[in-house]
Order: C-alpha cells, then sequence, then structure tokens
C-alpha cells in the first residue's frame, strides 16, 4: 500500500492520475495477491480451530514460526501473515543478495516509473473531460459531446494540455508522500494491537496528504489552468496566477484540497482492508484460488468507494482553482464555503458531483494500467538480465 503511497502517491493528490502509482507500489498488487492466497489456505487448513479474522488460526501462528506482515492498498503494510519463504524461491522473490537484490530494486522502481508515466498519459485525457465539466457551470452535454467539444476547438493533443505539470509533479509528490506515510505509520503502529492497525494507516495516510498538499495544490492549479483554457505552457499558466494573485494564488483550494485527500485516503484504506479479509474468507469457502484479478478489483472498488464520497470536495477544488478563466455565472466566491454554497444554490446538490463519472473512471482503470504495465517492463527488465547473466556465465567458461 505504499504509493498507493501510493492507486494515490495518483492516485495521487491521491487522486492525481498517476501519483499514487510510482515509487512505492510497484508490488502493491503482488502482495495483494499473495495475501488473499494466504488467508484462503489459513481457512481451509484451520476450519475446525479457532481463526483470527485473516482466517488463521492462532495454532498455526505458534507452529509455524512465520512473521508477521501487512499490505494496503496504498502501499503500507498493515498486518497479515506471511510464512517463511521456501529457500529455493527466496532470492527470486526478495531479490537475491548483493548485486542481484540492488538492480532488482533498480528494475522495480524503472518499471514503476514506466508504469507512473503510462498511467497518465492513459488517463490524462479522462482526467482532462472531468476538470472541464466541473469547472464551467454551463456546460450540460453529454460526456461524448464534451470530448468531440475540445477535440474541435484544440485538437486531440487538448486532451493533454496540462500533463508535463502532472508528470513533473509526480516523483516529488509520491517521495514526500512515501517518506511521510512510513515516518507517521512506524510511530502509530507499535501501540495498537494487532487487529486495530489498520488505524495506523488510515492516520498516515491523511498526514502523508497533508504533507504532500504544499506541491500537489500549485502544482493542481496549474494543471487544471492549463486543462479548462487549453494552453499550452504550464510555466505561463504559472505566471498569469502569480501576476493575478501573488504566490498564494497557486494555493488556491487548498482547503479542499485537505478536505479531500484526507478523507479519501482514510475510505480507501478501511475499504481495502475489509474487502482484503472478505475477500479471503470467500476464496476459502468457496475452494477458489486468488490472483491478480481479485486483488485488481478490490483495489478498484476501494478507490471507487473513496472517490464517490469525495467528488464534491473535488468539484469545489475545480473551482476553485480554475475561478477567472471559466465560466462560473459570475461567481467571484474563493472560499470553500462560500463555493459550495454557491454551487448548491445555483446547481442544486447535483452539481458538487459534476465529473463522477470521468473520476470513477479513473479510479477504476487506473490499477489496470498500472499493473499490467508495471509487469511488462518489470519482467522486460528481469529477463534481459538473466540473460545477460547467462551469455556472461558460457563466456566465463
Amino acid at each position: 500500500m505504499e504509493q498507493a503511497a501510493l492507486l494515490e502517491a495518483r492516485a495521487s493528490g491521491q487522486s492525481r492520475v498517476g501519483i499514487s502509482w510510482t515509487i512505492a507500489r510497484p508490488q502493491l498488487w503482488e502482495r495483494a495477491r499473495i495475501r488473499l492466497r494466504r488467508n484462503a489456505d489459513g481457512a481451509r487448513t484451520h476450519g475446525g480451530q479457532n481463526l483470527r479474522e485473516d482466517g488463521r488460526s492462532e495454532a498455526h501462528d505458534a507452529s509455524r514460526g512465520g512473521k508477521l506482515r501487512g499490505l494496503r492498498q496504498d502501499g503500507a503494510f498493515p498486518t497479515s501473515y506471511e510464512r517463511p519463504m521456501p529457500a529455493e524461491s527466496s532470492e527470486r522473490e526478495l531479490g537475491g543478495r548483493g548485486s542481484g537484490k540492488r538492480f532488482e530494486l533498480g528494475a522495480n522502481a524503472v518499471a514503476g516509473a514506466i508504469a507512473g508515466t503510462l498511467v497518465s498519459i492513459v488517463l490524462h485525457p479522462v482526467d482532462t473531460i472531468k476538470v472541464t465539466i466541473q469547472a464551467d457551470r454551463k456546460v450540460r452535454e453529454p460526456i461524448a459531446m464534451v470530448v468531440s467539444r475540445i477535440i474541435r476547438q484544440r485538437g486531440v493533443f487538448g486532451l493533454y494540455s496540462g500533463l508535463s505539470t502532472s508528470l513533473a509533479s509526480s516523483a516529488p509528490i509520491s517521495a514526500i508522500y512515501t517518506a511521510s506515510y512510513e515516518l507517521v505509520k512506524g510511530s502509530l503502529l507499535p501501540g495498537l494491537p494487532q487487529e486495530k492497525r489498520w488505524i495506523a494507516h488510515c492516520i498516515a495516510g491523511g498526514c502523508a496528504s497533508v504533507a504532500t498538499s504544499f506541491v500537489y495544490t500549485p502544482s493542481e492549479c496549474i494543471k487544471q489552468r492549463c486543462q479548462v483554457t487549453g494552453a499550452t505552457s504550464s510555466f505561463a499558466a504559472a505566471k498569469s496566477v502569480v501576476r493575478a494573485d501573488g504566490v498564494l494564488g497557486l494555493y488556491k483550494g487548498w482547503s479542499a484540497v485537505l478536505c479531500r485527500n484526507i478523507p479519501q485516503s482514510a475510505i480507501k484504506f478501511f475499504v481495502f482492508e475489509q474487502l482484503m479479509r472478505a475477500a479471503g474468507g470467500a476464496l476459502a469457502s468457496g475452494g477458489g484460488s486468488s490472483g491478480t484479478l481479485p486483488a485488481l478489483a478490490i483495489g478498484g472498488v476501494a478507490g471507487s468507494t473513496a472517490a464517490m464520497f469525495t467528488t464534491p470536495f473535488d468539484t469545489i477544488k475545480t473551482r476553485m482553482q480554475t475561478a477567472g478563466v471559466v465560466n462560473q455565472g459570475g461567481s467571484t466566491m474563493r472560499g470553500l464555503l462560500p463555493t459550495m454554497r454557491d454551487i448548491v444554490v445555483n446547481e442544486g446538490l447535483g452539481g458538487l458531483y459534476r465529473g463522477v463519472i470521468p473520476r470513477l473512471l479513473i479510479y477504476v482503470t487506473q490499477g489496470a494500467v498500472f499493473f499490467s504495465s508495471y509487469e511488462l517492463a518489470r519482467n522486460t527488465l528481469l529477463a534481459a538480465a538473466e540473460k545477460r547473466r547467462e551469455e556472461d556465465v558460457v563466456a566465463a567458461k
């Protein structure tokens, strides 16, 4: 669950297409699949004994001599049980020792960067559509008509306005999220009982959201200005904001960013944890085998649930950050509550959920896009390294 610190350091803004997926999340879905399998195996093996919440018995803990480890959607590691890895597979799973381990860590980082970049490229047009719908209160067309209008006015590349800002800010946001998340999580976990450790991950995610907001908010403000105007220069967009409102103008919508990201992180962690436990039990009782699909589905549901609850603040954030550059009915409201009141009065409660369909689409699909591209890139790098090692061995003989 780390980039998740991660599926939002995109994800980010956890809602930023691409944040939550680049640095710490590279092995998220593999860990989720392992956890589902272990939960299911534990429930089947110990059906006649007292089971813990994750499906394993107390006797199993005492007899197997394993170690505790965990996993959560955003790259964190809450409680789950991990059996000692067989000697013959430990080098492969843990990356080996020495140069082999360093190379695999490097391969994971490179593959994560490639996958995160690809997620941003693939889903940025969807984000542009969402922002366009949220920013202009007069936009009441079907999504297909919005896409057609953008392409007609700006060309296909108009859907990629602001992409450079998103890509440039993704790495520092991910690094800040991961570092702050791990720091808070590490200080809270020792004081919590095992069944309550998910609380530490929720709090750590919220604190990490605050830490990243100082970088995310100005980058999001610039990105959205480009998206609604079709501007191709992020630097020019930033200068226009500073010229009009000063440096603090880049932090428009900061309060809405916090109101969206903090509960979004908590909801996402909580839903993911509960669904992971339920899925482990269901697989055990049904005799099914866990795989990538259940983990992807759970991540998508958790992210979508969080997105649904926090969309009103996402809409408010967009209105605050694009005020003065698009048609907002002459409104000059700038604060969070005045902006919310203005939307409700003029557009009804439904106005707070503008762009919810593109937003849900982002959260549902980004996991599949990231995971498939990450695995392809990682396996390609590792296969090339293995081939080179074998050639070196042959040459040495």
